[in-house]
């Protein structure tokens, strides 16, 4: 069974990739548990670049992609590609002029990325102008998983998925927020696609004239102290052993405050105000509060049954031979 100690391992290792790659000028844009390989060593490596790309406005001399490896990219990331070929030049814009770069920064960057689950507001209502945080509520997500052994929002569909955001995360801070229908133009667009259901949400939501309150810490502390009698979750990821967590909620969320206020500021519906990789590295969930992590060479995971997607991937190649 997963440890808290081996989660929080895992997690500031995502987060201590992400930082080296937004050092870089490069956006995932697919983080997910199934995206994340650990070796025998217990060290983890942030995996597939299919859709990665330089981020907008970033300078920078050198040309980016030979710093990463690059996977074969699925479908989907072939034509996320193709959509911003035509403007920067490349997936990761090494190739890129500067007029090229100028105009790609303009007209904005694809929304057809990141697994639906794993999903960012903004880019669920069509804001082109996406950075970093687009990579962090991923991360967000993944720590969520490895807390509560199940994805934090798992829906079949956009519309699902902004109607559970709101439902787990409260109104919008700012009210505002989604005001501007030129850079949310799916919160505002009722012919869109989905016939405007996502905007029909959003407009809901601001003319109720109640604020919602956020839910994320019930959601994230019912979990914990639930899973206390649990061994595996229905997502397939062991669940968090919490034979050392106190029994209560209210003891839980007085010992890990300061798990609860990182994961408020990865999933903050404002990606201005959303928690950058290199802050949540060096959070007090990871320095402070205990249990620390541990080691990557103490990691006690069954390395053949530590990845949800582990048991699909195995099943496709096979299915291949």
């Amino acid at each position: 069974m997963l440890q808290l100690d081996e989660a929080k391992c895992l997690a500031q290792q995502m987060f201590d990739g992400l930082v080296y790659l937004h050092g870089k000028g490069i956006m995932h844009r697919d983080l997910k548990l199934s995206n994340l390989l650990l070796n025998k060593k217990g060290e983890l490596k942030i995996a597939d670049f299919g859709l990665a790309r330089k981020a907008l406005n970033f300078a920078d001399d050198g040309d980016i992609a030979s710093s990463v490896a690059s996977s074969a990219g699925s479908s989907p990331a072939e034509e996320a590609r193709s959509s911003e070929d035509d403007v920067v030049g490349g997936n990761l814009g090494g190739s890129a002029g500067p007029r090229q770069q100028r105009l790609a920064d303009r007209r904005g960057l694809t929304t057809r990325v990141v697994t639906l689950w794993y999903r960012c507001p903004e880019v669920v209502l069509g804001n082109a102008q996406y950075g970093y945080g687009i990579d962090t509520w991923a991360a967000g997500c993944v720590l969520a998983e490895l807390l509560c052994g199940r994805p934090i929002f798992k829906v079949p569909d956009e519309v699902s998925l902004l109607d559970l955001m709101f439902a787990r995360l409260g109104s919008p801070v700012p009210a505002s927020l989604y005001d501007d229908a030129r850079t949310y133009p799916l919160a505002h667009n009722m012919q869109a696609r989905g016939g405007g259901r996502l905007a029909a949400l959003v407009q809901g939501e601001r003319r109720s004239g109640t604020h919602r309150p956020n839910k994320l810490d019930d959601y994230l502390v019912g979990h914990l102290v639930k899973s206390q009698d649990q061994k595996t979750s229905g997502a397939g990821m062991p669940a968090l052993n919490l034979q050392n967590m106190p029994a209560t909620t209210a003891e839980c969320r007085q010992r890990h405050k300061e798990m609860l206020a990182l994961m408020r500021a990865l999933l903050a519906w404002n990606p201005a105000r959303r928690c950058s990789a290199e802050d949540a590295f060096n959070h007090k969930f990871f320095s402070v509060e205990l249990p620390r992590p541990c080691k990557p060479a103490q990691l006690r995971l069954d390395m053949q049954t530590s990845c949800h997607g582990d048991s699909h991937k195995r099943r496709r190649l096979d299915h291949r031979r």
